[in-house]
């Protein structure tokens, strides 16, 4: 208040007034259009030099990796790369009968209980494998297969 005190002419208080309200209008828009993006430039960067091709991806972050998810082909993918923007692997949704006649069979005789919710086909380094997800009404299961022969339990949950 001392300031416009010292201020005398009426337009100038006007003028100051003015700019002060700019300056805060201005900087709010700025700031409250920024969207959060966890995402750190490098791995953003990282993915357009390995997929210069595809525009449209959404991005997830956990912890210390990202995944990007797009679709390529009329199929969905998804990329995973480490918080030094390193790719580590690929994954894509796949159909149960895409899956070897012997993780069919293990599926059918060991969880007959269970239906599949989500069944994906990846490959990090040099390794292939799949990942399936099946529940019942009281558990979720996450299966993982390396070998093409067996699954491994990688995960269980209770519902409820």
């Amino acid at each position: 208040m001392k300031l416009f005190k010292k201020i005398k002419n009426h337009k100038m208080k006007k003028k100051i007034v003015t700019m002060a309200a700019a300056f805060t209008l201005i900087t709010t828009v700025i700031f409250a259009n920024t969207p959060g993006n966890p995402i750190p430039a490098t791995v953003e960067s990282a993915f357009s030099q390995n997929f210069h091709h595809i525009r449209q991806v959404s991005w997830e972050a956990f912890g210390n990796y990202y995944k990007a998810t797009f679709t390529q082909k009329d199929k969905t993918l998804y990329v995973f790369y480490s918080e030094n923007a390193e790719l580590m692997g690929m994954a894509r949704n796949v159909l149960s009968d895409r899956l070897p006649n012997s993780l069919q069979s293990e599926l059918k005789s060991r969880f007959q209980a269970y239906w599949i919710t989500d069944l994906a086909q990846y490959k990090v380094a040099d390794k292939d494998g799949f990942l399936v997800t099946i529940e019942n009404a009281d558990r979720k299961i996450v299966l993982k297969s390396e070998d093409n022969q067996h699954w491994q339990i990688y995960s269980k949950e209770n519902k409820g």
